[in-house]
């Protein structure tokens, strides 16, 4: 009788299993458009960040072009990803776990298999989609009695995927304000559909960056013809002078 009750029974667990490691601190930082998540990193990489730094995206582009523009700043990073040699992937690894490598930025599935023990930050650049990723994402860090920081960046683009992290946040005992608790649970098609309107954000970020570039590069344009007008009556003036 005790075998078949025991066969049958329900076990429910009532707790903080999707709460994250106590000496994590978590923090929720809005960024305003997709171009504002690169924003965030330069600053932390400029303002004095606590390395060892491991990021998160969603995919292989996204990780790409942060690390070019990451890279093009000097700042010491590398990126892992399935579409890199696994040659290639190894060393970034060994770099990242030896100090040579700062800032290490990886998509989820490929860092899946992967141990980091002395992670100090973690930052998602993209949201996961569900709340078990989250906790074992920012679970790289605050390992061994040791203390972290995980840092999420979202948009209004990731309103869709943002109550659920603020929720174990919140379990976590993380400042969560009341408004993010209040936000519509995702469906399936809602987390499906934020990929696609990053996409879209970025693409829109993307040609506001290239309008402003091409501005700039008119106004230096311009500035250098004016500065040769200048050099050129300079000369011509003083010119004049010697033969005067």
């Amino acid at each position: 009788a005790a075998s078949s009750v025991l066969r049958d029974a329900l076990v429910i667990s009532v707790g903080r299993s999707m709460a994250a490691a106590a000496g994590v601190t978590q923090k929720l930082v809005f960024v305003g458009r997709e171009e504002g998540k690169l924003v965030e990193l330069r600053q932390m990489a400029s303002s004095g960040f606590d390395p060892p730094v491991l990021v998160f995206f969603q995919d292989q582009e996204r990780a790409d072009d942060a690390f070019y523009e990451l890279s093009r700043d000097g700042v010491r990073c590398d990126v892992v990803h399935a579409g890199r040699p696994a040659a290639e992937r190894e060393a970034a690894i060994r770099r990242f776990r030896a100090g040579e490598v700062w800032m290490l930025l990886a998509t989820e599935v490929i860092a899946r298999g992967i141990d980091f023990k002395a992670v100090r930050t973690v930052v998602n650049f993209d949201l996961p989609r569900s709340t078990s990723e989250y906790v074992h994402r920012i679970g790289r860090t605050g390992r061994a009695g040791r203390t972290g920081t995980a840092i999420t960046l979202f948009t209004e683009n990731d309103f869709a995927l943002l109550r659920p992290i603020a929720n174990v946040a919140r379990i976590s005992g993380a400042d969560v304000p009341d408004w993010m608790l209040t936000l519509a649970k995702p469906s399936n098609r809602t987390r499906a559909a934020v990929p696609k309107r990053r996409a879209v954000s970025k693409a829109r970020d993307q040609e506001r960056y290239q309008q402003r570039e091409a501005r700039r590069a008119e106004q230096a344009r311009r500035f250098a013809k004016r500065a040769r007008r200048t050099a050129a009556a300079a000369s011509a003036a003083s010119s004049a002078g010697a033969k005067a």
